[in-house]
């Protein structure tokens, strides 16, 4: 028998989960107010975790998880994924003209949109639900085990995760990277005092979108892969291993040859979500604070947009289009889940890496998981009780 709402409780294991998490932020807060963790330490640590920790995290998490046949099985997938992302750039783009925002701020507010929190927390969130009679109602087969339905959950969560990761590290890059400043302005084109400045300067501008004065170059950048970075190669090679499941066979399978050096890639990997949650932490007490007119506005539209904008699109463009793909309520769930949620931790990491925003993206983050219990619990309950009744 299903179990009804009433039984329907989040799972212990998401808040602890989460509890850890503001943990690891605070250890590194008071690191760094203690003078352990200083600006230049911060600095290493970041460019250690984007260069090293990260791809590591992202290649083990990819070529151990996902095959080419589920790639093509579950395309809802990467359908809903990209329904939205785009989704997500429109709402940046109407937020950035209702608060009257310029190019880079809604650059930002579209980063902080698109991409949420798909792995860790809602790992931690099926784990939660798996000792609750509430994992019943995803359940697919009759008599499924709880366990059963939770592995399914799970591999469901890290096929969107490539997804997620090819385009926070491709697109995502790309929209925070930051242009200087004489970019913005517009230069007439037939004055002679400035045609000769300008001719000398424009072959070392580098145009972003949106509101740049020479669409072409921002074409060019991209099309010669200037947002190129090492997590992005990480995906895109474990992408590569996935596509060959001879040349995956050497690294994952039993007794396959290069096993000691997946492992290895594998435990080094480990080390980039807690790290990158340690320097979030120092962060919030080393960054300057920002004086930007707009800056409450902008997180407080973006975190509207995740917790209440976003779900609520999700839950009414999944659970009517339920005809078109597999009748399983955990895919469902997981669809659902890819609209829902905080912004993603990794965001941090893009701003280190531009060498923008970081500021705001600490703030964001911290007023992101702080609200992130309540939110997602809700969401959770009442996706799980519409299920039920969809059954």
């Amino acid at each position: 028998m299903t179990p009804t709402v009433k039984n329907i409780k989040p799972g212990w294991q998401f808040d602890i989960s989460l509890a850890a998490d503001i943990n690891l932020c605070l250890i590194g807060y008071l690191g760094a107010k203690l003078e352990i963790i200083t600006t230049n330490t911060q600095q290493d640590l970041a460019n250690l975790t984007i260069k090293i920790f990260m791809p590591c995290f992202l290649f083990s998490n990819i070529v151990s998880s996902i095959t080419i046949g589920r790639l093509i099985s579950l395309w809802p997938i990467p359908a809903f994924f990209t329904v939205f992302t785009l989704i997500s750039t429109i709402l940046g783009l109407i937020g950035g003209k209702l608060i009257r925002l310029n190019c880079a701020d809604i650059k930002f507010v579209i980063t902080g949109i698109i991409f949420n929190n798909v792995t860790s927390l809602f790992l931690g969130l099926l784990k939660g639900i798996e000792n609750t009679s509430a994992v019943l109602i995803l359940s697919w087969k009759e008599n499924e085990s709880p366990k059963h339905i939770v592995k399914r959950g799970t591999s469901y969560v890290l096929l969107a995760t490539l997804w997620t990761n090819l385009l926070r590290w491709s697109l995502g890059a790309y929209l925070l990277k930051k242009a200087p400043e004489k970019d913005e302005e517009v230069i007439p084109q037939n004055s002679p005092s400035t045609s000769n400045q300008f001719q000398a300067n424009n072959d070392q501008v580098e145009i972003t979108p949106l509101l740049g004065i020479h669409p072409i170059s921002n074409i060019k950048t991209f099309l010669t892969l200037k947002f190129m970075n090492p997590p992005l190669y990480a995906a895109l090679l474990a992408l590569f291993f996935i596509a060959i499941p001879k040349l995956n066979a050497l690294l994952i399978d039993k007794d396959a040859p290069l096993m000691a050096v997946y492992q290895a890639i594998d435990y080094i990997g480990s080390i980039a979500i807690p790290l990158t949650l340690l320097t979030l932490g120092a962060e919030l007490y080393n960054l300057p604070r920002s004086h930007k007119e707009h800056m409450v506005s902008m997180i407080t539209y973006v975190l509207t947009c995740r917790y209440i904008i976003m779900p609520v699109i999700g839950i009414l463009l999944v659970l009517y289009t339920t005809s078109y793909y597999i009748n399983d309520p955990m895919l469902w769930f997981v669809l659902i889940l890819l609209a829902s949620g905080p912004t993603a931790i990794s965001c941090v990491n893009l701003a280190q890496l531009a060498n923008n925003y970081q500021e705001e993206f600490s703030a964001l983050l911290f007023y992101s998981y702080i609200l992130a219990t309540p939110f997602v619990t809700l969401v959770v309950v009442f996706v799980l009780y519409y299920i039920e009744r969809y059954q």
